[in-house]
Parts: structure tokens; C-alpha cells; sequence
């Protein structure tokens, strides 16, 4: 009986398009619970981060690990890509030259086993070597193998699956740290809107019964300080109340910072937390991820930053 067809999880060494390579480490540290100057020996080289998966497994590493923004190749074990870390030995060889571990530079074919300079075509026998990979492929419905093989020289990840970041190891922030988050930010932005607001209106405008001023009400009151919030998580992954009080928000799904479209799906989300007498901020102190509506809805948590 034929042993069913394995493959390894590669870094290429390379990032993908958008992504800083602060906030990789940092994402890849949380992912893999490892010290960030781990993670920065890690990302960058090129890497084999976990072997003998089955195809439906290692496509999870890949998904998570490019949600974070580093770009993945999946190597078929006993077999070469573009990209071979590992010596690869082929059963067939015949000398001992040809049948020794090939340097860094070379590949061995996976068709005729000869060894030479790493490339695309094999110059024995002329195979495509991606092409006779992918022609190889198993199907995609293979069975899920949990058991990982983990030799000594290859980078150990953790003993179960690789977990989403928003699991029980992750301190999630409650609900009166949240809170008191909030009041912080408030007060900055009364600090930085009230005399301005009050330069441009007069007192009036706080002893007034008016819902609305003119256009600069509006524009101090309600879109420049969304606009200020959005851009403090879209960059900081953090407003400066959540940066004093230690906590910052994460993508639910990998762990990693949250998106520019979740920051601002997370901020429209607030007024569906809102107009019902505040349920949804309210269900933050009930939710096992501590997770707010509007967290639901972008696919966010809001986390304890570990101490150092």
C-alpha cells in the first residue's frame, strides 16, 4: 500500500505586498506563542516551520500564516519545489555522489533522481518540476492528520494544531478595563473639540438646547474624532486610552492587527451596540472572547498586552 503523500510548510523569506514587517513579527509571535526576537530570526529567511502534514492541514498553516502577510510555500515531502530547505534523498540513487544530501544550491528531480543546480526544468529529463508537483497533488478531501512529526532541527510550533490567536491562551480584556479605556478617550477628545467648539460658537453652545450648530458641530464633534479612532487602530491597533490601560485590539482570525476595513466595520458597529440601551457594549462582560457586538460583526477582540 502505497504511504500517503505528506508535505512541509515553507517561509519563502518574503513578505506579502501591504504588510510592515514590525507587525508580521508580532503576529507571527502571538500565532505561534514565541518571544517576538524569535520571530524576527524567523521571518525574513527562509524557513521550514512544520513537516509531514497532509494537504488539508498544511493549506491551514498557509491560510493563517498569509492572513498574517507572510508569503508560504507548501513543499511535498519527498519531492521538490522552487524552494527546498530540507535534503532531499531519493531511494533510487545510485553512487554514493549522487546519492548524498544536495547542497543548498542543489535539487534532486523527483522523476529521474539526478541531482544538479536548482531550477525550474530538470536537465536529465526534461520535466516541469511545479508542473509534475501539482499533477502529483492528492485531492483536496484527504483525511486531516493531527499526529506532526517534529524533527530536532526544524523549528517546533506548538503540540496541537496551529490555534487561532483568539483561544483560551490569550488574556482577553473585560469589561471595566473597556470601560475605563473609554472614559480616557473621551476626555483627550473633549480636551482637543470644547475649545474649539467653544472659539467658533461661544458659550452658548454648552448652555444651549440645540442639537445642531452649523457644519464645524458637526465636523469636531462627530467626524474628526471618528477619523482620529479609526486611524489609531488602523496603525497603533490601539486607541491612547487602550494604550495606557495596556490593551490593544487583534483580528479575531489570525491574531494579527486589525484590517482598515475591519477598523472601520468595528467603528460603524458601535451604533448597532448602541441603539439598543447599549446591549451590545454591555455583552462584553458576558461574552466568553469578551467580545462587544460591533467585535462580532468585524471580527475582532480587543486583548491584554503581555507584560515583558
Amino acid at each position: 500500500m502505497n504511504e500517503p503523500v505528506t508535505y512541509s510548510v515553507v517561509l519563502s523569506g518574503n513578505l506579502k505586498s501591504g504588510f510592515e514587517l514590525e507587525r508580521v513579527i508580532d503576529s507571527f509571535a502571538r500565532l505561534f506563542k514565541v518571544p517576538p526576537e524569535k520571530a524576527s530570526r524567523i521571518i525574513g529567511t527562509e524557513f521550514v516551520v512544520k513537516r509531514d502534514l497532509e494537504l488539508q492541514v498544511a493549506k491551514s498553516y498557509k491560510e493563517k500564516l498569509s492572513g498574517i502577510g507572510v508569503e508560504v510555500l507548501l513543499q511535498r515531502d519527498g519531492g521538490v519545489e522552487e524552494l527546498a530547505l530540507e535534503p532531499v534523498h531519493s531511494p533510487d540513487s545510485g553512487d554514493d555522489a549522487q546519492s548524498a544530501p544536495p547542497s543548498a544550491a542543489e535539487m534532486v528531480c523527483p522523476k529521474c533522481a539526478l541531482k544538479q543546480p536548482k531550477a525550474q526544468e530538470c536537465s536529465g529529463c526534461g520535466v516541469i518540476i511545479a508542473k509534475m508537483l501539482q499533477q502529483a497533488m492528492p485531492s483536496a478531501d484527504a483525511k486531516i492528520v493531527s499526529q506532526v512529526v517534529e524533527p530536532a532541527h526544524i523549528y517546533k510550533a506548538p503540540e496541537s494544531e496551529l490555534i487561532d490567536a483568539t483561544q483560551a491562551e490569550t488574556q482577553f480584556a473585560g469589561f471595566w478595563i473597556r470601560v475605563g479605556a473609554s472614559i480616557i478617550d473621551s476626555i483627550l477628545i473633549l480636551l482637543v473639540t470644547m475649545p474649539l467648539l467653544t472659539l467658533i460658537y461661544g458659550s452658548e453652545y454648552w448652555a444651549g438646547e440645540r442639537l445642531y450648530f452649523g457644519v464645524w458641530d458637526i465636523l469636531f464633534s462627530y467626524v474628526f474624532p471618528a477619523l482620529a479612532i479609526i486611524l489609531f487602530w488602523i496603525y497603533k491597533s490601539a486607541t491612547p486610552g487602550k494604550m495606557l490601560c495596556k490593551i490593544k485590539i487583534i483580528d479575531a482570525r489570525t491574531g494579527g492587527p486589525p484590517s482598515a476595513g475591519q477598523s472601520i466595520g468595528r467603528y460603524l458597529g458601535y451604533y448597532v451596540s448602541m441603539i439598543p440601551l447599549m446591549l451590545g457594549i454591555i455583552w462584553v462582560a458576558f461574552d466568553k472572547k469578551k467580545q462587544g457586538w460591533h467585535d462580532k460583526l468585524a471580527s475582532t477582540a480587543v486583548v491584554k498586552i503581555p507584560q515583558s
